[in-house]
């Protein structure tokens, strides 16, 4: 469990920007962008006993996203997209419905963990960007599923998008 906290820990140390410039520690965006293959890879570890590392994953992703759109990091803190992952939704949107009827739920779970820590850290810009009605469609479906966690995940997120994104909702009905 420690290793996941130092996980974390060093993702958000490593993003921090002094006085508008790239501090020497920095991760640079070729390290980046193999941190976030291998996390969506991890998200989707099949295996039941890999539970803490598909949580992992999910928070490891959360503070990446948090980081890159915080507005201590950035010049102009109007972010309405993932402009810093900007496939991170439909990369998720893909692996939902790829895992949709996988008889074994913990991958489809783990996604739907990560969708609600995203909506609950970084619930404006999940709820304003331009996958949002998209999204809420795949949580409705999944919103009445028979597995309490899925269902509780839906839900939840739901909740966080309806608040900053209700034209979304009203495109899906």
């Amino acid at each position: 469990r420690q290793s996941g906290l130092l996980l974390k820990e060093a993702l958000r140390h490593n993003f921090k920007k002094q006085n508008g410039s790239s501090s020497d520690n920095m991760i640079s965006d070729s390290v980046l962008a193999v941190c976030k293959r291998c996390l969506i890879q991890c998200l989707c570890e099949e295996n039941e006993n890999s539970k803490f590392i598909r949580d992992t994953s999910a928070i490891a992703i959360t503070t990446i996203v948090r980081e890159l759109h915080s507005d201590s990091n950035i010049a102009i803190a109007s972010y309405s997209e993932f402009d810093e992952w900007p496939d991170l939704i439909a990369q998720l949107l893909h692996l939902l419905k790829q895992h949709q009827n996988d008889t074994n739920p913990v991958v489809r779970q783990s996604i739907l963990n990560l969708i609600h820590l995203l909506c609950h850290d970084c619930s404006k810009i999940m709820g304003e960007c331009r996958e949002s009605g998209s999204l809420i469609e795949a949580l409705l479906v999944f919103a009445t599923s028979s597995n309490s966690k899925v269902r509780e995940y839906c839900l939840k997120s739901l909740y966080y998008l309806f608040h900053w994104g209700p034209n979304s909702l009203l495109t899906q009905m």
